[in-house]
């Protein structure tokens, strides 16, 4: 076992990167292919884009983080970027739409910036009201991640101790390598961006703000048809049948 240091600590997780692919399969793949049309799905953009393009930075950034989180073993870390990727898909949507930047902050006595929390909530009601199935796709999601891995829980510490013998324990930094759990982990990142990105693309078929890559509905059909295969090969697993939620 090595030692616990940021730099051990560094190499190993670019190590478990790097060999992402041939650990995850076509599980890491999807999950790539869909952080990298993410970037790239947009060729040009109107001057009234600035807020969208400010919260889509953030969704961009975080993307990446999550997607990485969860190939390095760090389960928790990686849902809680879930969330917080959640969050700025929805205020980005919204800002797609509503561009005013005075929507988003104010400007203080002492000069500063500050957040409009009302923001946020304006921008879930938004999304109620229009966008219903991507609603209550989100709340979904949310709720699935505040109900285990938002805040610290005895799980949690399961996922990285090992009792030994009676007395006796070992903590490791990463996980337990669970390669049925990380598939799972690595298909949800990729349904969820799919969602957004069909979302925008609703969203942009009425405001024209944005100018869409030749070939996104092309690769969003593939993408599409990848991400219900491997829903359908996750749920076919015995693991799956087993712990599956009884209706």
């Amino acid at each position: 076992m090595i030692e616990v240091t940021p730099e051990n600590v560094s190499g190993a997780e670019n190590q478990m990167v790097m060999q992402a692919a041939q650990d995850y399969g076509d599980y890491y793949r999807h999950a790539r292919a869909m952080q990298l049309l993410l970037w790239g799905f947009i060729k040009e953009a109107t001057p009234r884009t600035v807020s969208y393009n400010l919260f889509l930075g953030e969704v961009r950034k975080v993307s990446v983080l999550t997607l990485l989180a969860i190939v390095r073993l760090h389960a928790s870390q990686s849902q809680v970027n879930l969330r917080m990727l959640l969050e700025s898909m929805v205020l980005s949507a919204y800002a797609l739409e509503h561009d005013d930047i005075t929507e988003y902050y104010e400007v203080g006595s002492d000069g500063a910036a500050l957040v409009k929390e009302q923001a946020s909530d304006k921008a879930y009601k938004w999304l109620e009201k229009n966008y219903q199935e991507e609603s209550k796709f989100i709340k979904m999601m949310k709720n699935n991640i505040n109900s285990l891995w938002s805040h610290s829980n005895v799980l949690h510490g399961s996922l990285n101790t090992k009792v030994v013998k009676p007395g006796s324990f070992v903590q490791t930094f990463f996980d337990n390598k669970d390669i049925y759990h990380i598939n799972g982990f690595l298909w949800n990142y990729g349904n969820i961006h799919w969602m957004y990105l069909r979302l925008v693309e609703k969203i942009n078929e009425s405001k024209k703000e944005l100018i869409l890559i030749e070939d996104f509905r092309k690769r969003m059909i593939t993408l599409g048809q990848e991400n219900e295969n491997q829903k359908r090969q996750l749920m076919s697993s015995e693991r799956y049948k087993k712990h599956r939620p009884q209706s």
